[in-house]
């Protein structure tokens, strides 16, 4: 049997391959990589309920389409175009208060590349 990212890895005596904390690695890969996508992609989730479309709206609307429309190339480093589209959406989700609470969305994923993922 061949092994891949998504088959399972086993062993010779049938059980799963896990890490040395015990914790399987179907856990440590893609469940917390499922929860990070949630929690950053709150504030998209909560746009759709806003009230109004104001000016933090708009700024959000533009951030989002300058930087997502490809002006991100010109950039120096490759996750500030990113972070941009991302804060962004965050503006467009703060026409109400439930997206306005989800500050610390764009927070964690400006932060994420530039301090959590390998360079």
């Amino acid at each position: 049997m061949t092994t891949g990212p998504i088959s399972p890895a086993s062993r010779a005596d049938g059980g799963e391959r896990r890490s040395e904390s015990g914790v399987p690695l179907f856990i440590r890969v893609y469940l917390v990589q499922a929860v990070v996508l949630w929690f950053v992609s709150l504030p998209v989730q909560f746009a759709m309920y806003g009230d109004s479309f104001g000016l933090t709206a708009w700024l959000g609307v533009a951030l989002w389409l300058v930087f997502g429309s490809g002006l991100r190339r010109y950039t120096r480093h490759p996750h500030f175009g990113d972070a941009c589209v991302w804060w962004g959406l965050y503006l467009l989700a703060c026409s109400s208060w439930v997206g306005a609470a989800t500050i610390l969305s764009p927070i964690a994923r400006t932060y994420i590349p530039r301090r959590v993922t390998p360079r």
